[in-house]
């Protein structure tokens, strides 16, 4: 995972302890563009939308 990635998923697992969701969404699925084959940032994606309702 490249540092800019791995920067990406920790901002988007604090968003997620702070429930903020959507901004967490967004950070992982920027994560994702860099690193297309880490199933870690899908499947915390997916956490976020659950947490959504949606």
């Amino acid at each position: 995972m490249s540092e800019e990635a791995r920067r990406l998923k920790d901002e988007g697992n604090t968003f997620f302890q702070e429930r903020q969701y959507l901004k967490a969404y967004y950070s992982y699925s920027d994560a994702i563009l860099l690193d297309n084959n880490n199933a870690v940032l899908y499947a915390n994606r997916a956490a976020c939308r659950l947490a959504m309702n949606q």
